[in-house]
């Protein structure tokens, strides 16, 4: 009878050690995955694209998030966690779990950066701006490839390389390894799905024969003002001149026409020399726009005003006084203009 027992009791014990193990493993990861990981700081943890389970602890213990590399990687293989975590910057705060750690790697919560692309600002600018950011990635020569990445508008030449004004200036949110390219394929995007909004909603008497006619005159618009308020003012300007067969005379046009040469003062030979984007001496358009363009400018494209202002001239204060005639501009000249030399 006694070995019986002895025989049942045996059995017994050996049946209940998978459950007490399974008990025991189940209680140590409870307890592991909502401890608070090691640091005293927050801190920015970097996966590098294609690491390894041992090289992401080996990572983590240097940067003393983790107390043990053994228990992580215990944790890791309970979960099934070995082969999933993703790439990128992630922010480890001194009060996360380890539960919570893991599992924005597994889900890819990372930080997102930010970049603003300024509307005013020339193209080149603009992809100065996204090169040098450190988080983007750039694996082609931008100069290079960048009119075969962008949709033109309606109306852009066909066979051009101009690039201008084909990004919409914006803050673009992207994650660290994000590709130069994808931040300007999205600016690409944006700027035509404006450029029709607007388009489809224009005032019908305005001049343009296609979007990128508009486009052109809204680039005008955005380097000659800042000021919300004047935009549509500057755009009846603008266009009662193209009506009438005036030269445009825009400063900006020339300043970009000679690039470099412009230190800051525009003179009498530059504004004579001959450049497409020279408004002073061609009757028309410039043949591309000048600059990012802000929604503000673009509609104010669509809508000119429509009072009978055809010059304006600068306040110096970032203002303008805009007249109907060439005898109160000309007198605005000397109140503004000569009095401030």
């Amino acid at each position: 009878m006694k070995s019986t027992i002895k025989k049942i009791t045996a059995i017994l014990l050996i049946g209940l050690l998978p459950l007490t193990s399974y008990l025991g493993i189940k209680s140590w990861k409870q307890a592991y995955e909502m401890s608070t990981v090691a640091i005293s700081d927050n801190i920015i943890l970097s996966i590098e694209a294609k690491s390894n389970a041992k090289k992401i602890i080996n990572q983590l213990n240097n940067l003393n998030i983790i107390s043990s590399s053994s228990q992580l990687k215990i944790y890791l293989y309970l979960i099934n966690a070995t082969t999933n975590i993703k790439a990128g910057d992630y922010l480890v705060t001194s009060q996360m779990t380890y539960k919570e750690l893991i599992n924005n790697l597994i889900l890819g919560k990372q930080i997102s950066y930010k970049i603003r692309l300024e509307e005013g600002k020339s193209i080149d600018d603009a992809i100065k701006e996204l090169c040098s950011h450190p988080k983007l990635s750039n694996s082609t020569n931008i100069d290079n490839s960048l009119t075969n990445l962008l949709i033109k508008p309606s109306g852009y030449p066909q066979g051009d390389t101009i690039a201008e004004g084909l990004l919409f200036p914006d803050t673009y949110e992207f994650f660290n390894g994000a590709s130069i390219e994808s931040i300007i394929h999205i600016a690409n995007q944006k700027l035509i799905k404006v450029l029709m909004e607007e388009w489809n909603t224009r005032d019908k008497k305005t001049p343009y024969k296609t979007p990128y006619e508009a486009l052109i005159m809204a680039s005008m618009i955005e380097k000659e003002s800042g000021l919300e308020a004047e935009k549509c003012k500057i755009s009846g300007v603008f266009v009662r001149r193209l009506q009438k067969r005036m030269r445009l005379q825009a400063d900006p046009t020339v300043i970009y026409g000679i690039k470099e040469e412009y230190n800051g003062k525009l003179t009498k030979k530059m504004l004579i020399k001959e450049t497409p984007y020279n408004t002073y001496k061609i009757p028309r358009l410039p043949p591309a726009p000048i600059s990012l363009v802000s929604r503000s400018s673009i509609y104010a494209a669509m809508h000119p005003d429509t009072s009978n202002c055809l010059y304006f001239v600068s306040k110096g204060d970032g203002s303008h006084h805009f007249s109907d005639n060439l005898v109160e501009h000309q007198q605005a000249i000397k109140k503004y203009i000569k009095k401030s030399k």
